[in-house]
């Protein structure tokens, strides 16, 4: 009898790039799994300020028939992201981290709360919109109450410097999405009056076929 194997593509294929949103903005691109099986996609949305945001960001996938060539704005998946007040936090360790860390030591207004995302910006400012951000990183926090360290549950991949921004209230979501068609996905921070520019990234994980033996 046959056996199956499946294959993946697990090279963090780039539906959306790391980069900075502005408010106001509505970020497309499109993933091909006419062929596949399906994919899981990875998003996140990072806050860039302590402003509370007017609704948040919508974060969606939407099968879209024919090759993207019909439209019903009929949503596969919708996420919105919290709209809360963040704390922005800034590293502080004049010799800069490497990479596989699970502490920093940290400054700036507020305290870290336990279970919540934060976003690594990799960036000592807000960058403008559209900006390439080569570092992001999402990291959820295990520490309780510190306003000068952060803990989190897993190691950094990227190398981080001192005063790059840290802010919580970030939101990351999984979610499958079954093969067969063209996906439109989406982040829309377009219906929010207040609130700073955000970082996001969409990744895929793609279900491609089956190989027998």
């Amino acid at each position: 009898m046959a056996t199956f194997t499946p294959v993946w593509t697990d090279s963090g294929t780039q539906v959306i790039s790391p980069r900075c949103m502005a408010r106001g903005t509505v970020v497309r691109s499109t993933i091909d799994l006419r062929t596949a099986f399906g994919a899981y996609l990875f998003a996140a949305v990072g806050r860039g300020g302590i402003t509370a945001l007017t609704n948040g960001v919508n974060f969606i996938a939407r099968r879209v028939p024919n090759n993207d060539g019909i439209h019903l704005a009929a949503d596969t998946v919708n996420f919105l992201s919290s709209n809360a007040a963040a704390i922005l936090k800034l590293i502080n360790y004049g010799s800069n981290y490497s990479s596989g860390v699970t502490a920093m030591v940290i400054d700036g207004t507020g305290t870290t709360i336990p279970g919540e995302v934060y976003c690594l910006w990799g960036q000592t400012s807000i960058p403008a919109d559209t900006t390439a951000l080569s570092t992001l990183e999402f990291l959820r926090a295990v520490n309780t109450g510190s306003s000068t360290a952060i803990t989190f549950d897993t190691a950094t991949k990227q190398a981080h410097n001192d005063n790059e921004y840290i802010t919580n209230k970030a939101d990351a979501w999984c979610v499958w999405i079954p093969g067969g068609s063209v996906y439109e996905v989406i982040f829309d921070y377009g219906d929010d009056a207040s609130g700073e520019s955000v970082a996001i990234v969409c990744y895929a994980q793609t279900y491609t076929n089956d190989v027998s033996a």
